[in-house]
């Protein structure tokens, strides 16, 4: 359906031409990060919509790094919802909500060093590799200016942080920091205006989570 193209315009913002599927999932992502920041469980089901709407806009937008994410991030949801709802009794606070919890400086080492390899490794083969199934899957390449490195770099930082959101972990936001950082950059350099938006809210939320999660842990 051509409404379920970018190049479909729903209305123009300040000369940008906003589609369907850019905006419901900026929307439903900006939500969904705020209901997390809460620690509403149900912020899992409203991201699983809005990925949905993103991973077909990425692979559109040329972002396939980004489009991956958001089919991952949806099986992260999912196990996340499960996980956040069905709390084991060690894992409970007085309300039977799942506790947030730390990482220990060990496992904290070992994740950034982790991302960092993983980052080198599949940015070089989004940037340098053009052949067979890649061709395939992947018609476009990137241009030198390193746009394959901090695609990758969303991608690999938002896995773990997703996962780390599973757990309730408080590094989570960190993590979403970072990504979010790099994302308000690389959006705006490929021209998605209304995703750098979105990004630039998910940067404050993530530092509206860090401070009302300290200060939940806190209260136990």
């Amino acid at each position: 359906m051509e409404i379920f193209n970018i190049n479909h315009t729903l209305f123009t913002l300040w000369g940008y031409n906003v589609c369907l599927l850019e905006l419901v999932g900026v929307v439903l992502g900006v939500c969904s990060v705020w209901l997390a920041t809460q620690g509403k469980a149900v912020n899992f089901l409203v991201g699983i919509v809005g990925m949905s709407f993103l991973t077909v806009f990425f692979y559109q937008k040329g972002l396939y790094s980004s489009s991956i994410l958001q089919i991952i991030s949806i099986c992260f949801c999912a196990f996340g919802y499960y996980n956040w709802t069905k709390p084991k009794k060690d894992e409970q606070t007085t309300q039977r909500t799942k506790k947030i919890t730390v990482l220990t400086k060990r496992q904290r080492i070992l994740i950034v060093a982790t991302i960092l390899i993983i980052v080198a490794i599949w940015g070089s083969i989004m940037v340098f590799t053009k052949s067979g199934f890649l061709e395939t899957l992947f018609p476009e390449t990137y241009n030198p200016k390193g746009l394959g490195y901090l695609d990758a770099y969303i991608l690999i930082v938002v896995m773990f942080g997703m996962y780390l959101r599973t757990q309730k972990k408080y590094e989570n936001w960190f993590l979403f920091l970072s990504s979010d950082t790099m994302g308000i950059i690389l959006y705006a350099l490929t021209g998605a205006y209304f995703v750098v938006l979105m990004c630039s809210i998910y940067w404050l939320l993530d530092i509206k989570a860090i401070i009302s999660w300290r200060k939940e842990m806190k209260s136990y």
